[in-house]
């Protein structure tokens, strides 16, 4: 066999494989306008039964025959966004009646064991529409996947199945999960307060790892659940600044006596950013009682407890106001120059700088 040869057969056969190729991707190019052009006319016929449903009492059968007729790779993502973002909260379960005896749901909870997240994601948003008690043993596995998208849309699930073995679960991997992650899961605990609120008061002891410890003081402060806040109270003199920090921001939700008390507390403590953190609280409050705690607080010696406590009087009305105006005379410079600012600034430079 000679070069000339074998080179003509390597040049034919890289261009039997070009043409393959372009073959290949005309063919998935047609595919996928296809099925672009399926889900784009399905969404829009199912305008009109959704309409009429939610509206003026239509018939929610039109809606779930409108939803089995799109294309198998769209439908769960898109009655996900409309149980979301259209469907009434007091017409879901109406819906979800009916969805769950569907082909398309059961072979979308089927592949939540399945080796490819996005078919579990898939799965998870299924049962975010249909899910009921039965099927807690799935969501759970769910909840604890690698994935972080199939976690998220895990999340949705939880006002449907969740007992209280759920919600501890959940709680202990809490302190785990990414920030994105736990901001999300913050709105779907608020609706279970009365599971969430004795599970997490019972979890905000002494005993606790530190950094686990703070991130639950934080989701008390984010929830606002009073039984977890008055636990959180009980922390001033934790051994971690980490913690008693967490604890001065949360106490921001508890406008007892209690709350005050303790961010009197904290207000005087050792470490600068609980200081901090406890003015910062403080102000947000907004109860006059607190203004002497705040005038003291500007002579700390720490600037960023000063320029806190600056901020906080000002928030506090013309109590604090006129505390602010009568230290701008102080014959301490440094309290002076910090009042000058806080007295100056205007109601929406005042919001901007306490919201950071």
């Amino acid at each position: 066999m000679t070069a000339t040869l074998v080179l003509y057969i390597f040049g034919a056969a890289q261009s039997f494989f070009l043409a393959m190729l372009l073959v290949f991707l005309i063919a998935r190019r047609q595919s996928a306008w296809s099925r672009h052009t399926a889900f784009t006319t399905g969404r829009d016929a199912l305008i009109l039964p959704i309409r009429d449903w939610i509206a003026a009492e239509g018939p929610v059968k039109d809606v779930v025959a409108g939803l089995r007729a799109l294309p198998p790779s769209n439908v769960v993502g898109y009655a996900s966004f409309l149980v979301r973002s259209i469907v009434p909260s007091e017409r879901r379960a109406e819906l979800a009646e009916l969805l769950r005896g569907e082909a398309w749901v059961r072979r979308a909870i089927a592949n939540a064991s399945s080796r490819r997240w996005w078919r579990r994601i898939d799965a998870a948003r299924a049962l975010a529409i249909v899910g009921t008690p039965e099927d807690r043993p799935t969501v759970q596995r769910l909840l604890e996947d690698v994935h972080p998208a199939v976690l998220v849309a895990a999340v949705a699930c939880l006002p449907l199945v969740a007992d209280a073995a759920v919600v501890n679960r959940v709680l202990d991997r809490y302190p785990l999960l990414t920030p994105v992650i736990r901001k999300y899961l913050v709105s779907k605990l608020a609706e279970l307060p009365v599971h969430v609120d004795p599970l997490l008061a019972a979890r905000l002891g002494p005993l606790e790892q530190p950094e686990a410890l703070a991130e639950w003081v934080r989701l008390a402060g984010a929830l606002g659940l009073p039984g977890a806040l008055r636990a959180a109270a009980l922390l001033t003199a934790h051994e971690s600044a980490l913690v008693r920090a967490a604890v001065a921001s949360a106490l921001r939700r508890m406008p007892s006596g209690a709350g005050l008390h303790a961010l009197g507390i904290l207000l005087n403590d050792s470490n600068a950013s609980v200081r901090e953190e406890a003015a910062a609280s403080l102000g947000a409050l907004g109860s006059a009682m607190a203004v002497p705690m705040l005038e003291a607080a500007m002579h700390d010696r720490a600037w960023q407890v000063r320029r806190r406590a600056g901020l906080a009087l000002a928030q506090l009305g013309e109590p604090g106001r006129a505390v602010v105006i009568s230290l701008r005379a102080d014959p301490d410079p440094y309290v002076a120059s910090m009042a000058t600012l806080a007295s100056g600034l205007t109601d929406g430079a005042l919001l901007e700088l306490t919201e950071n």
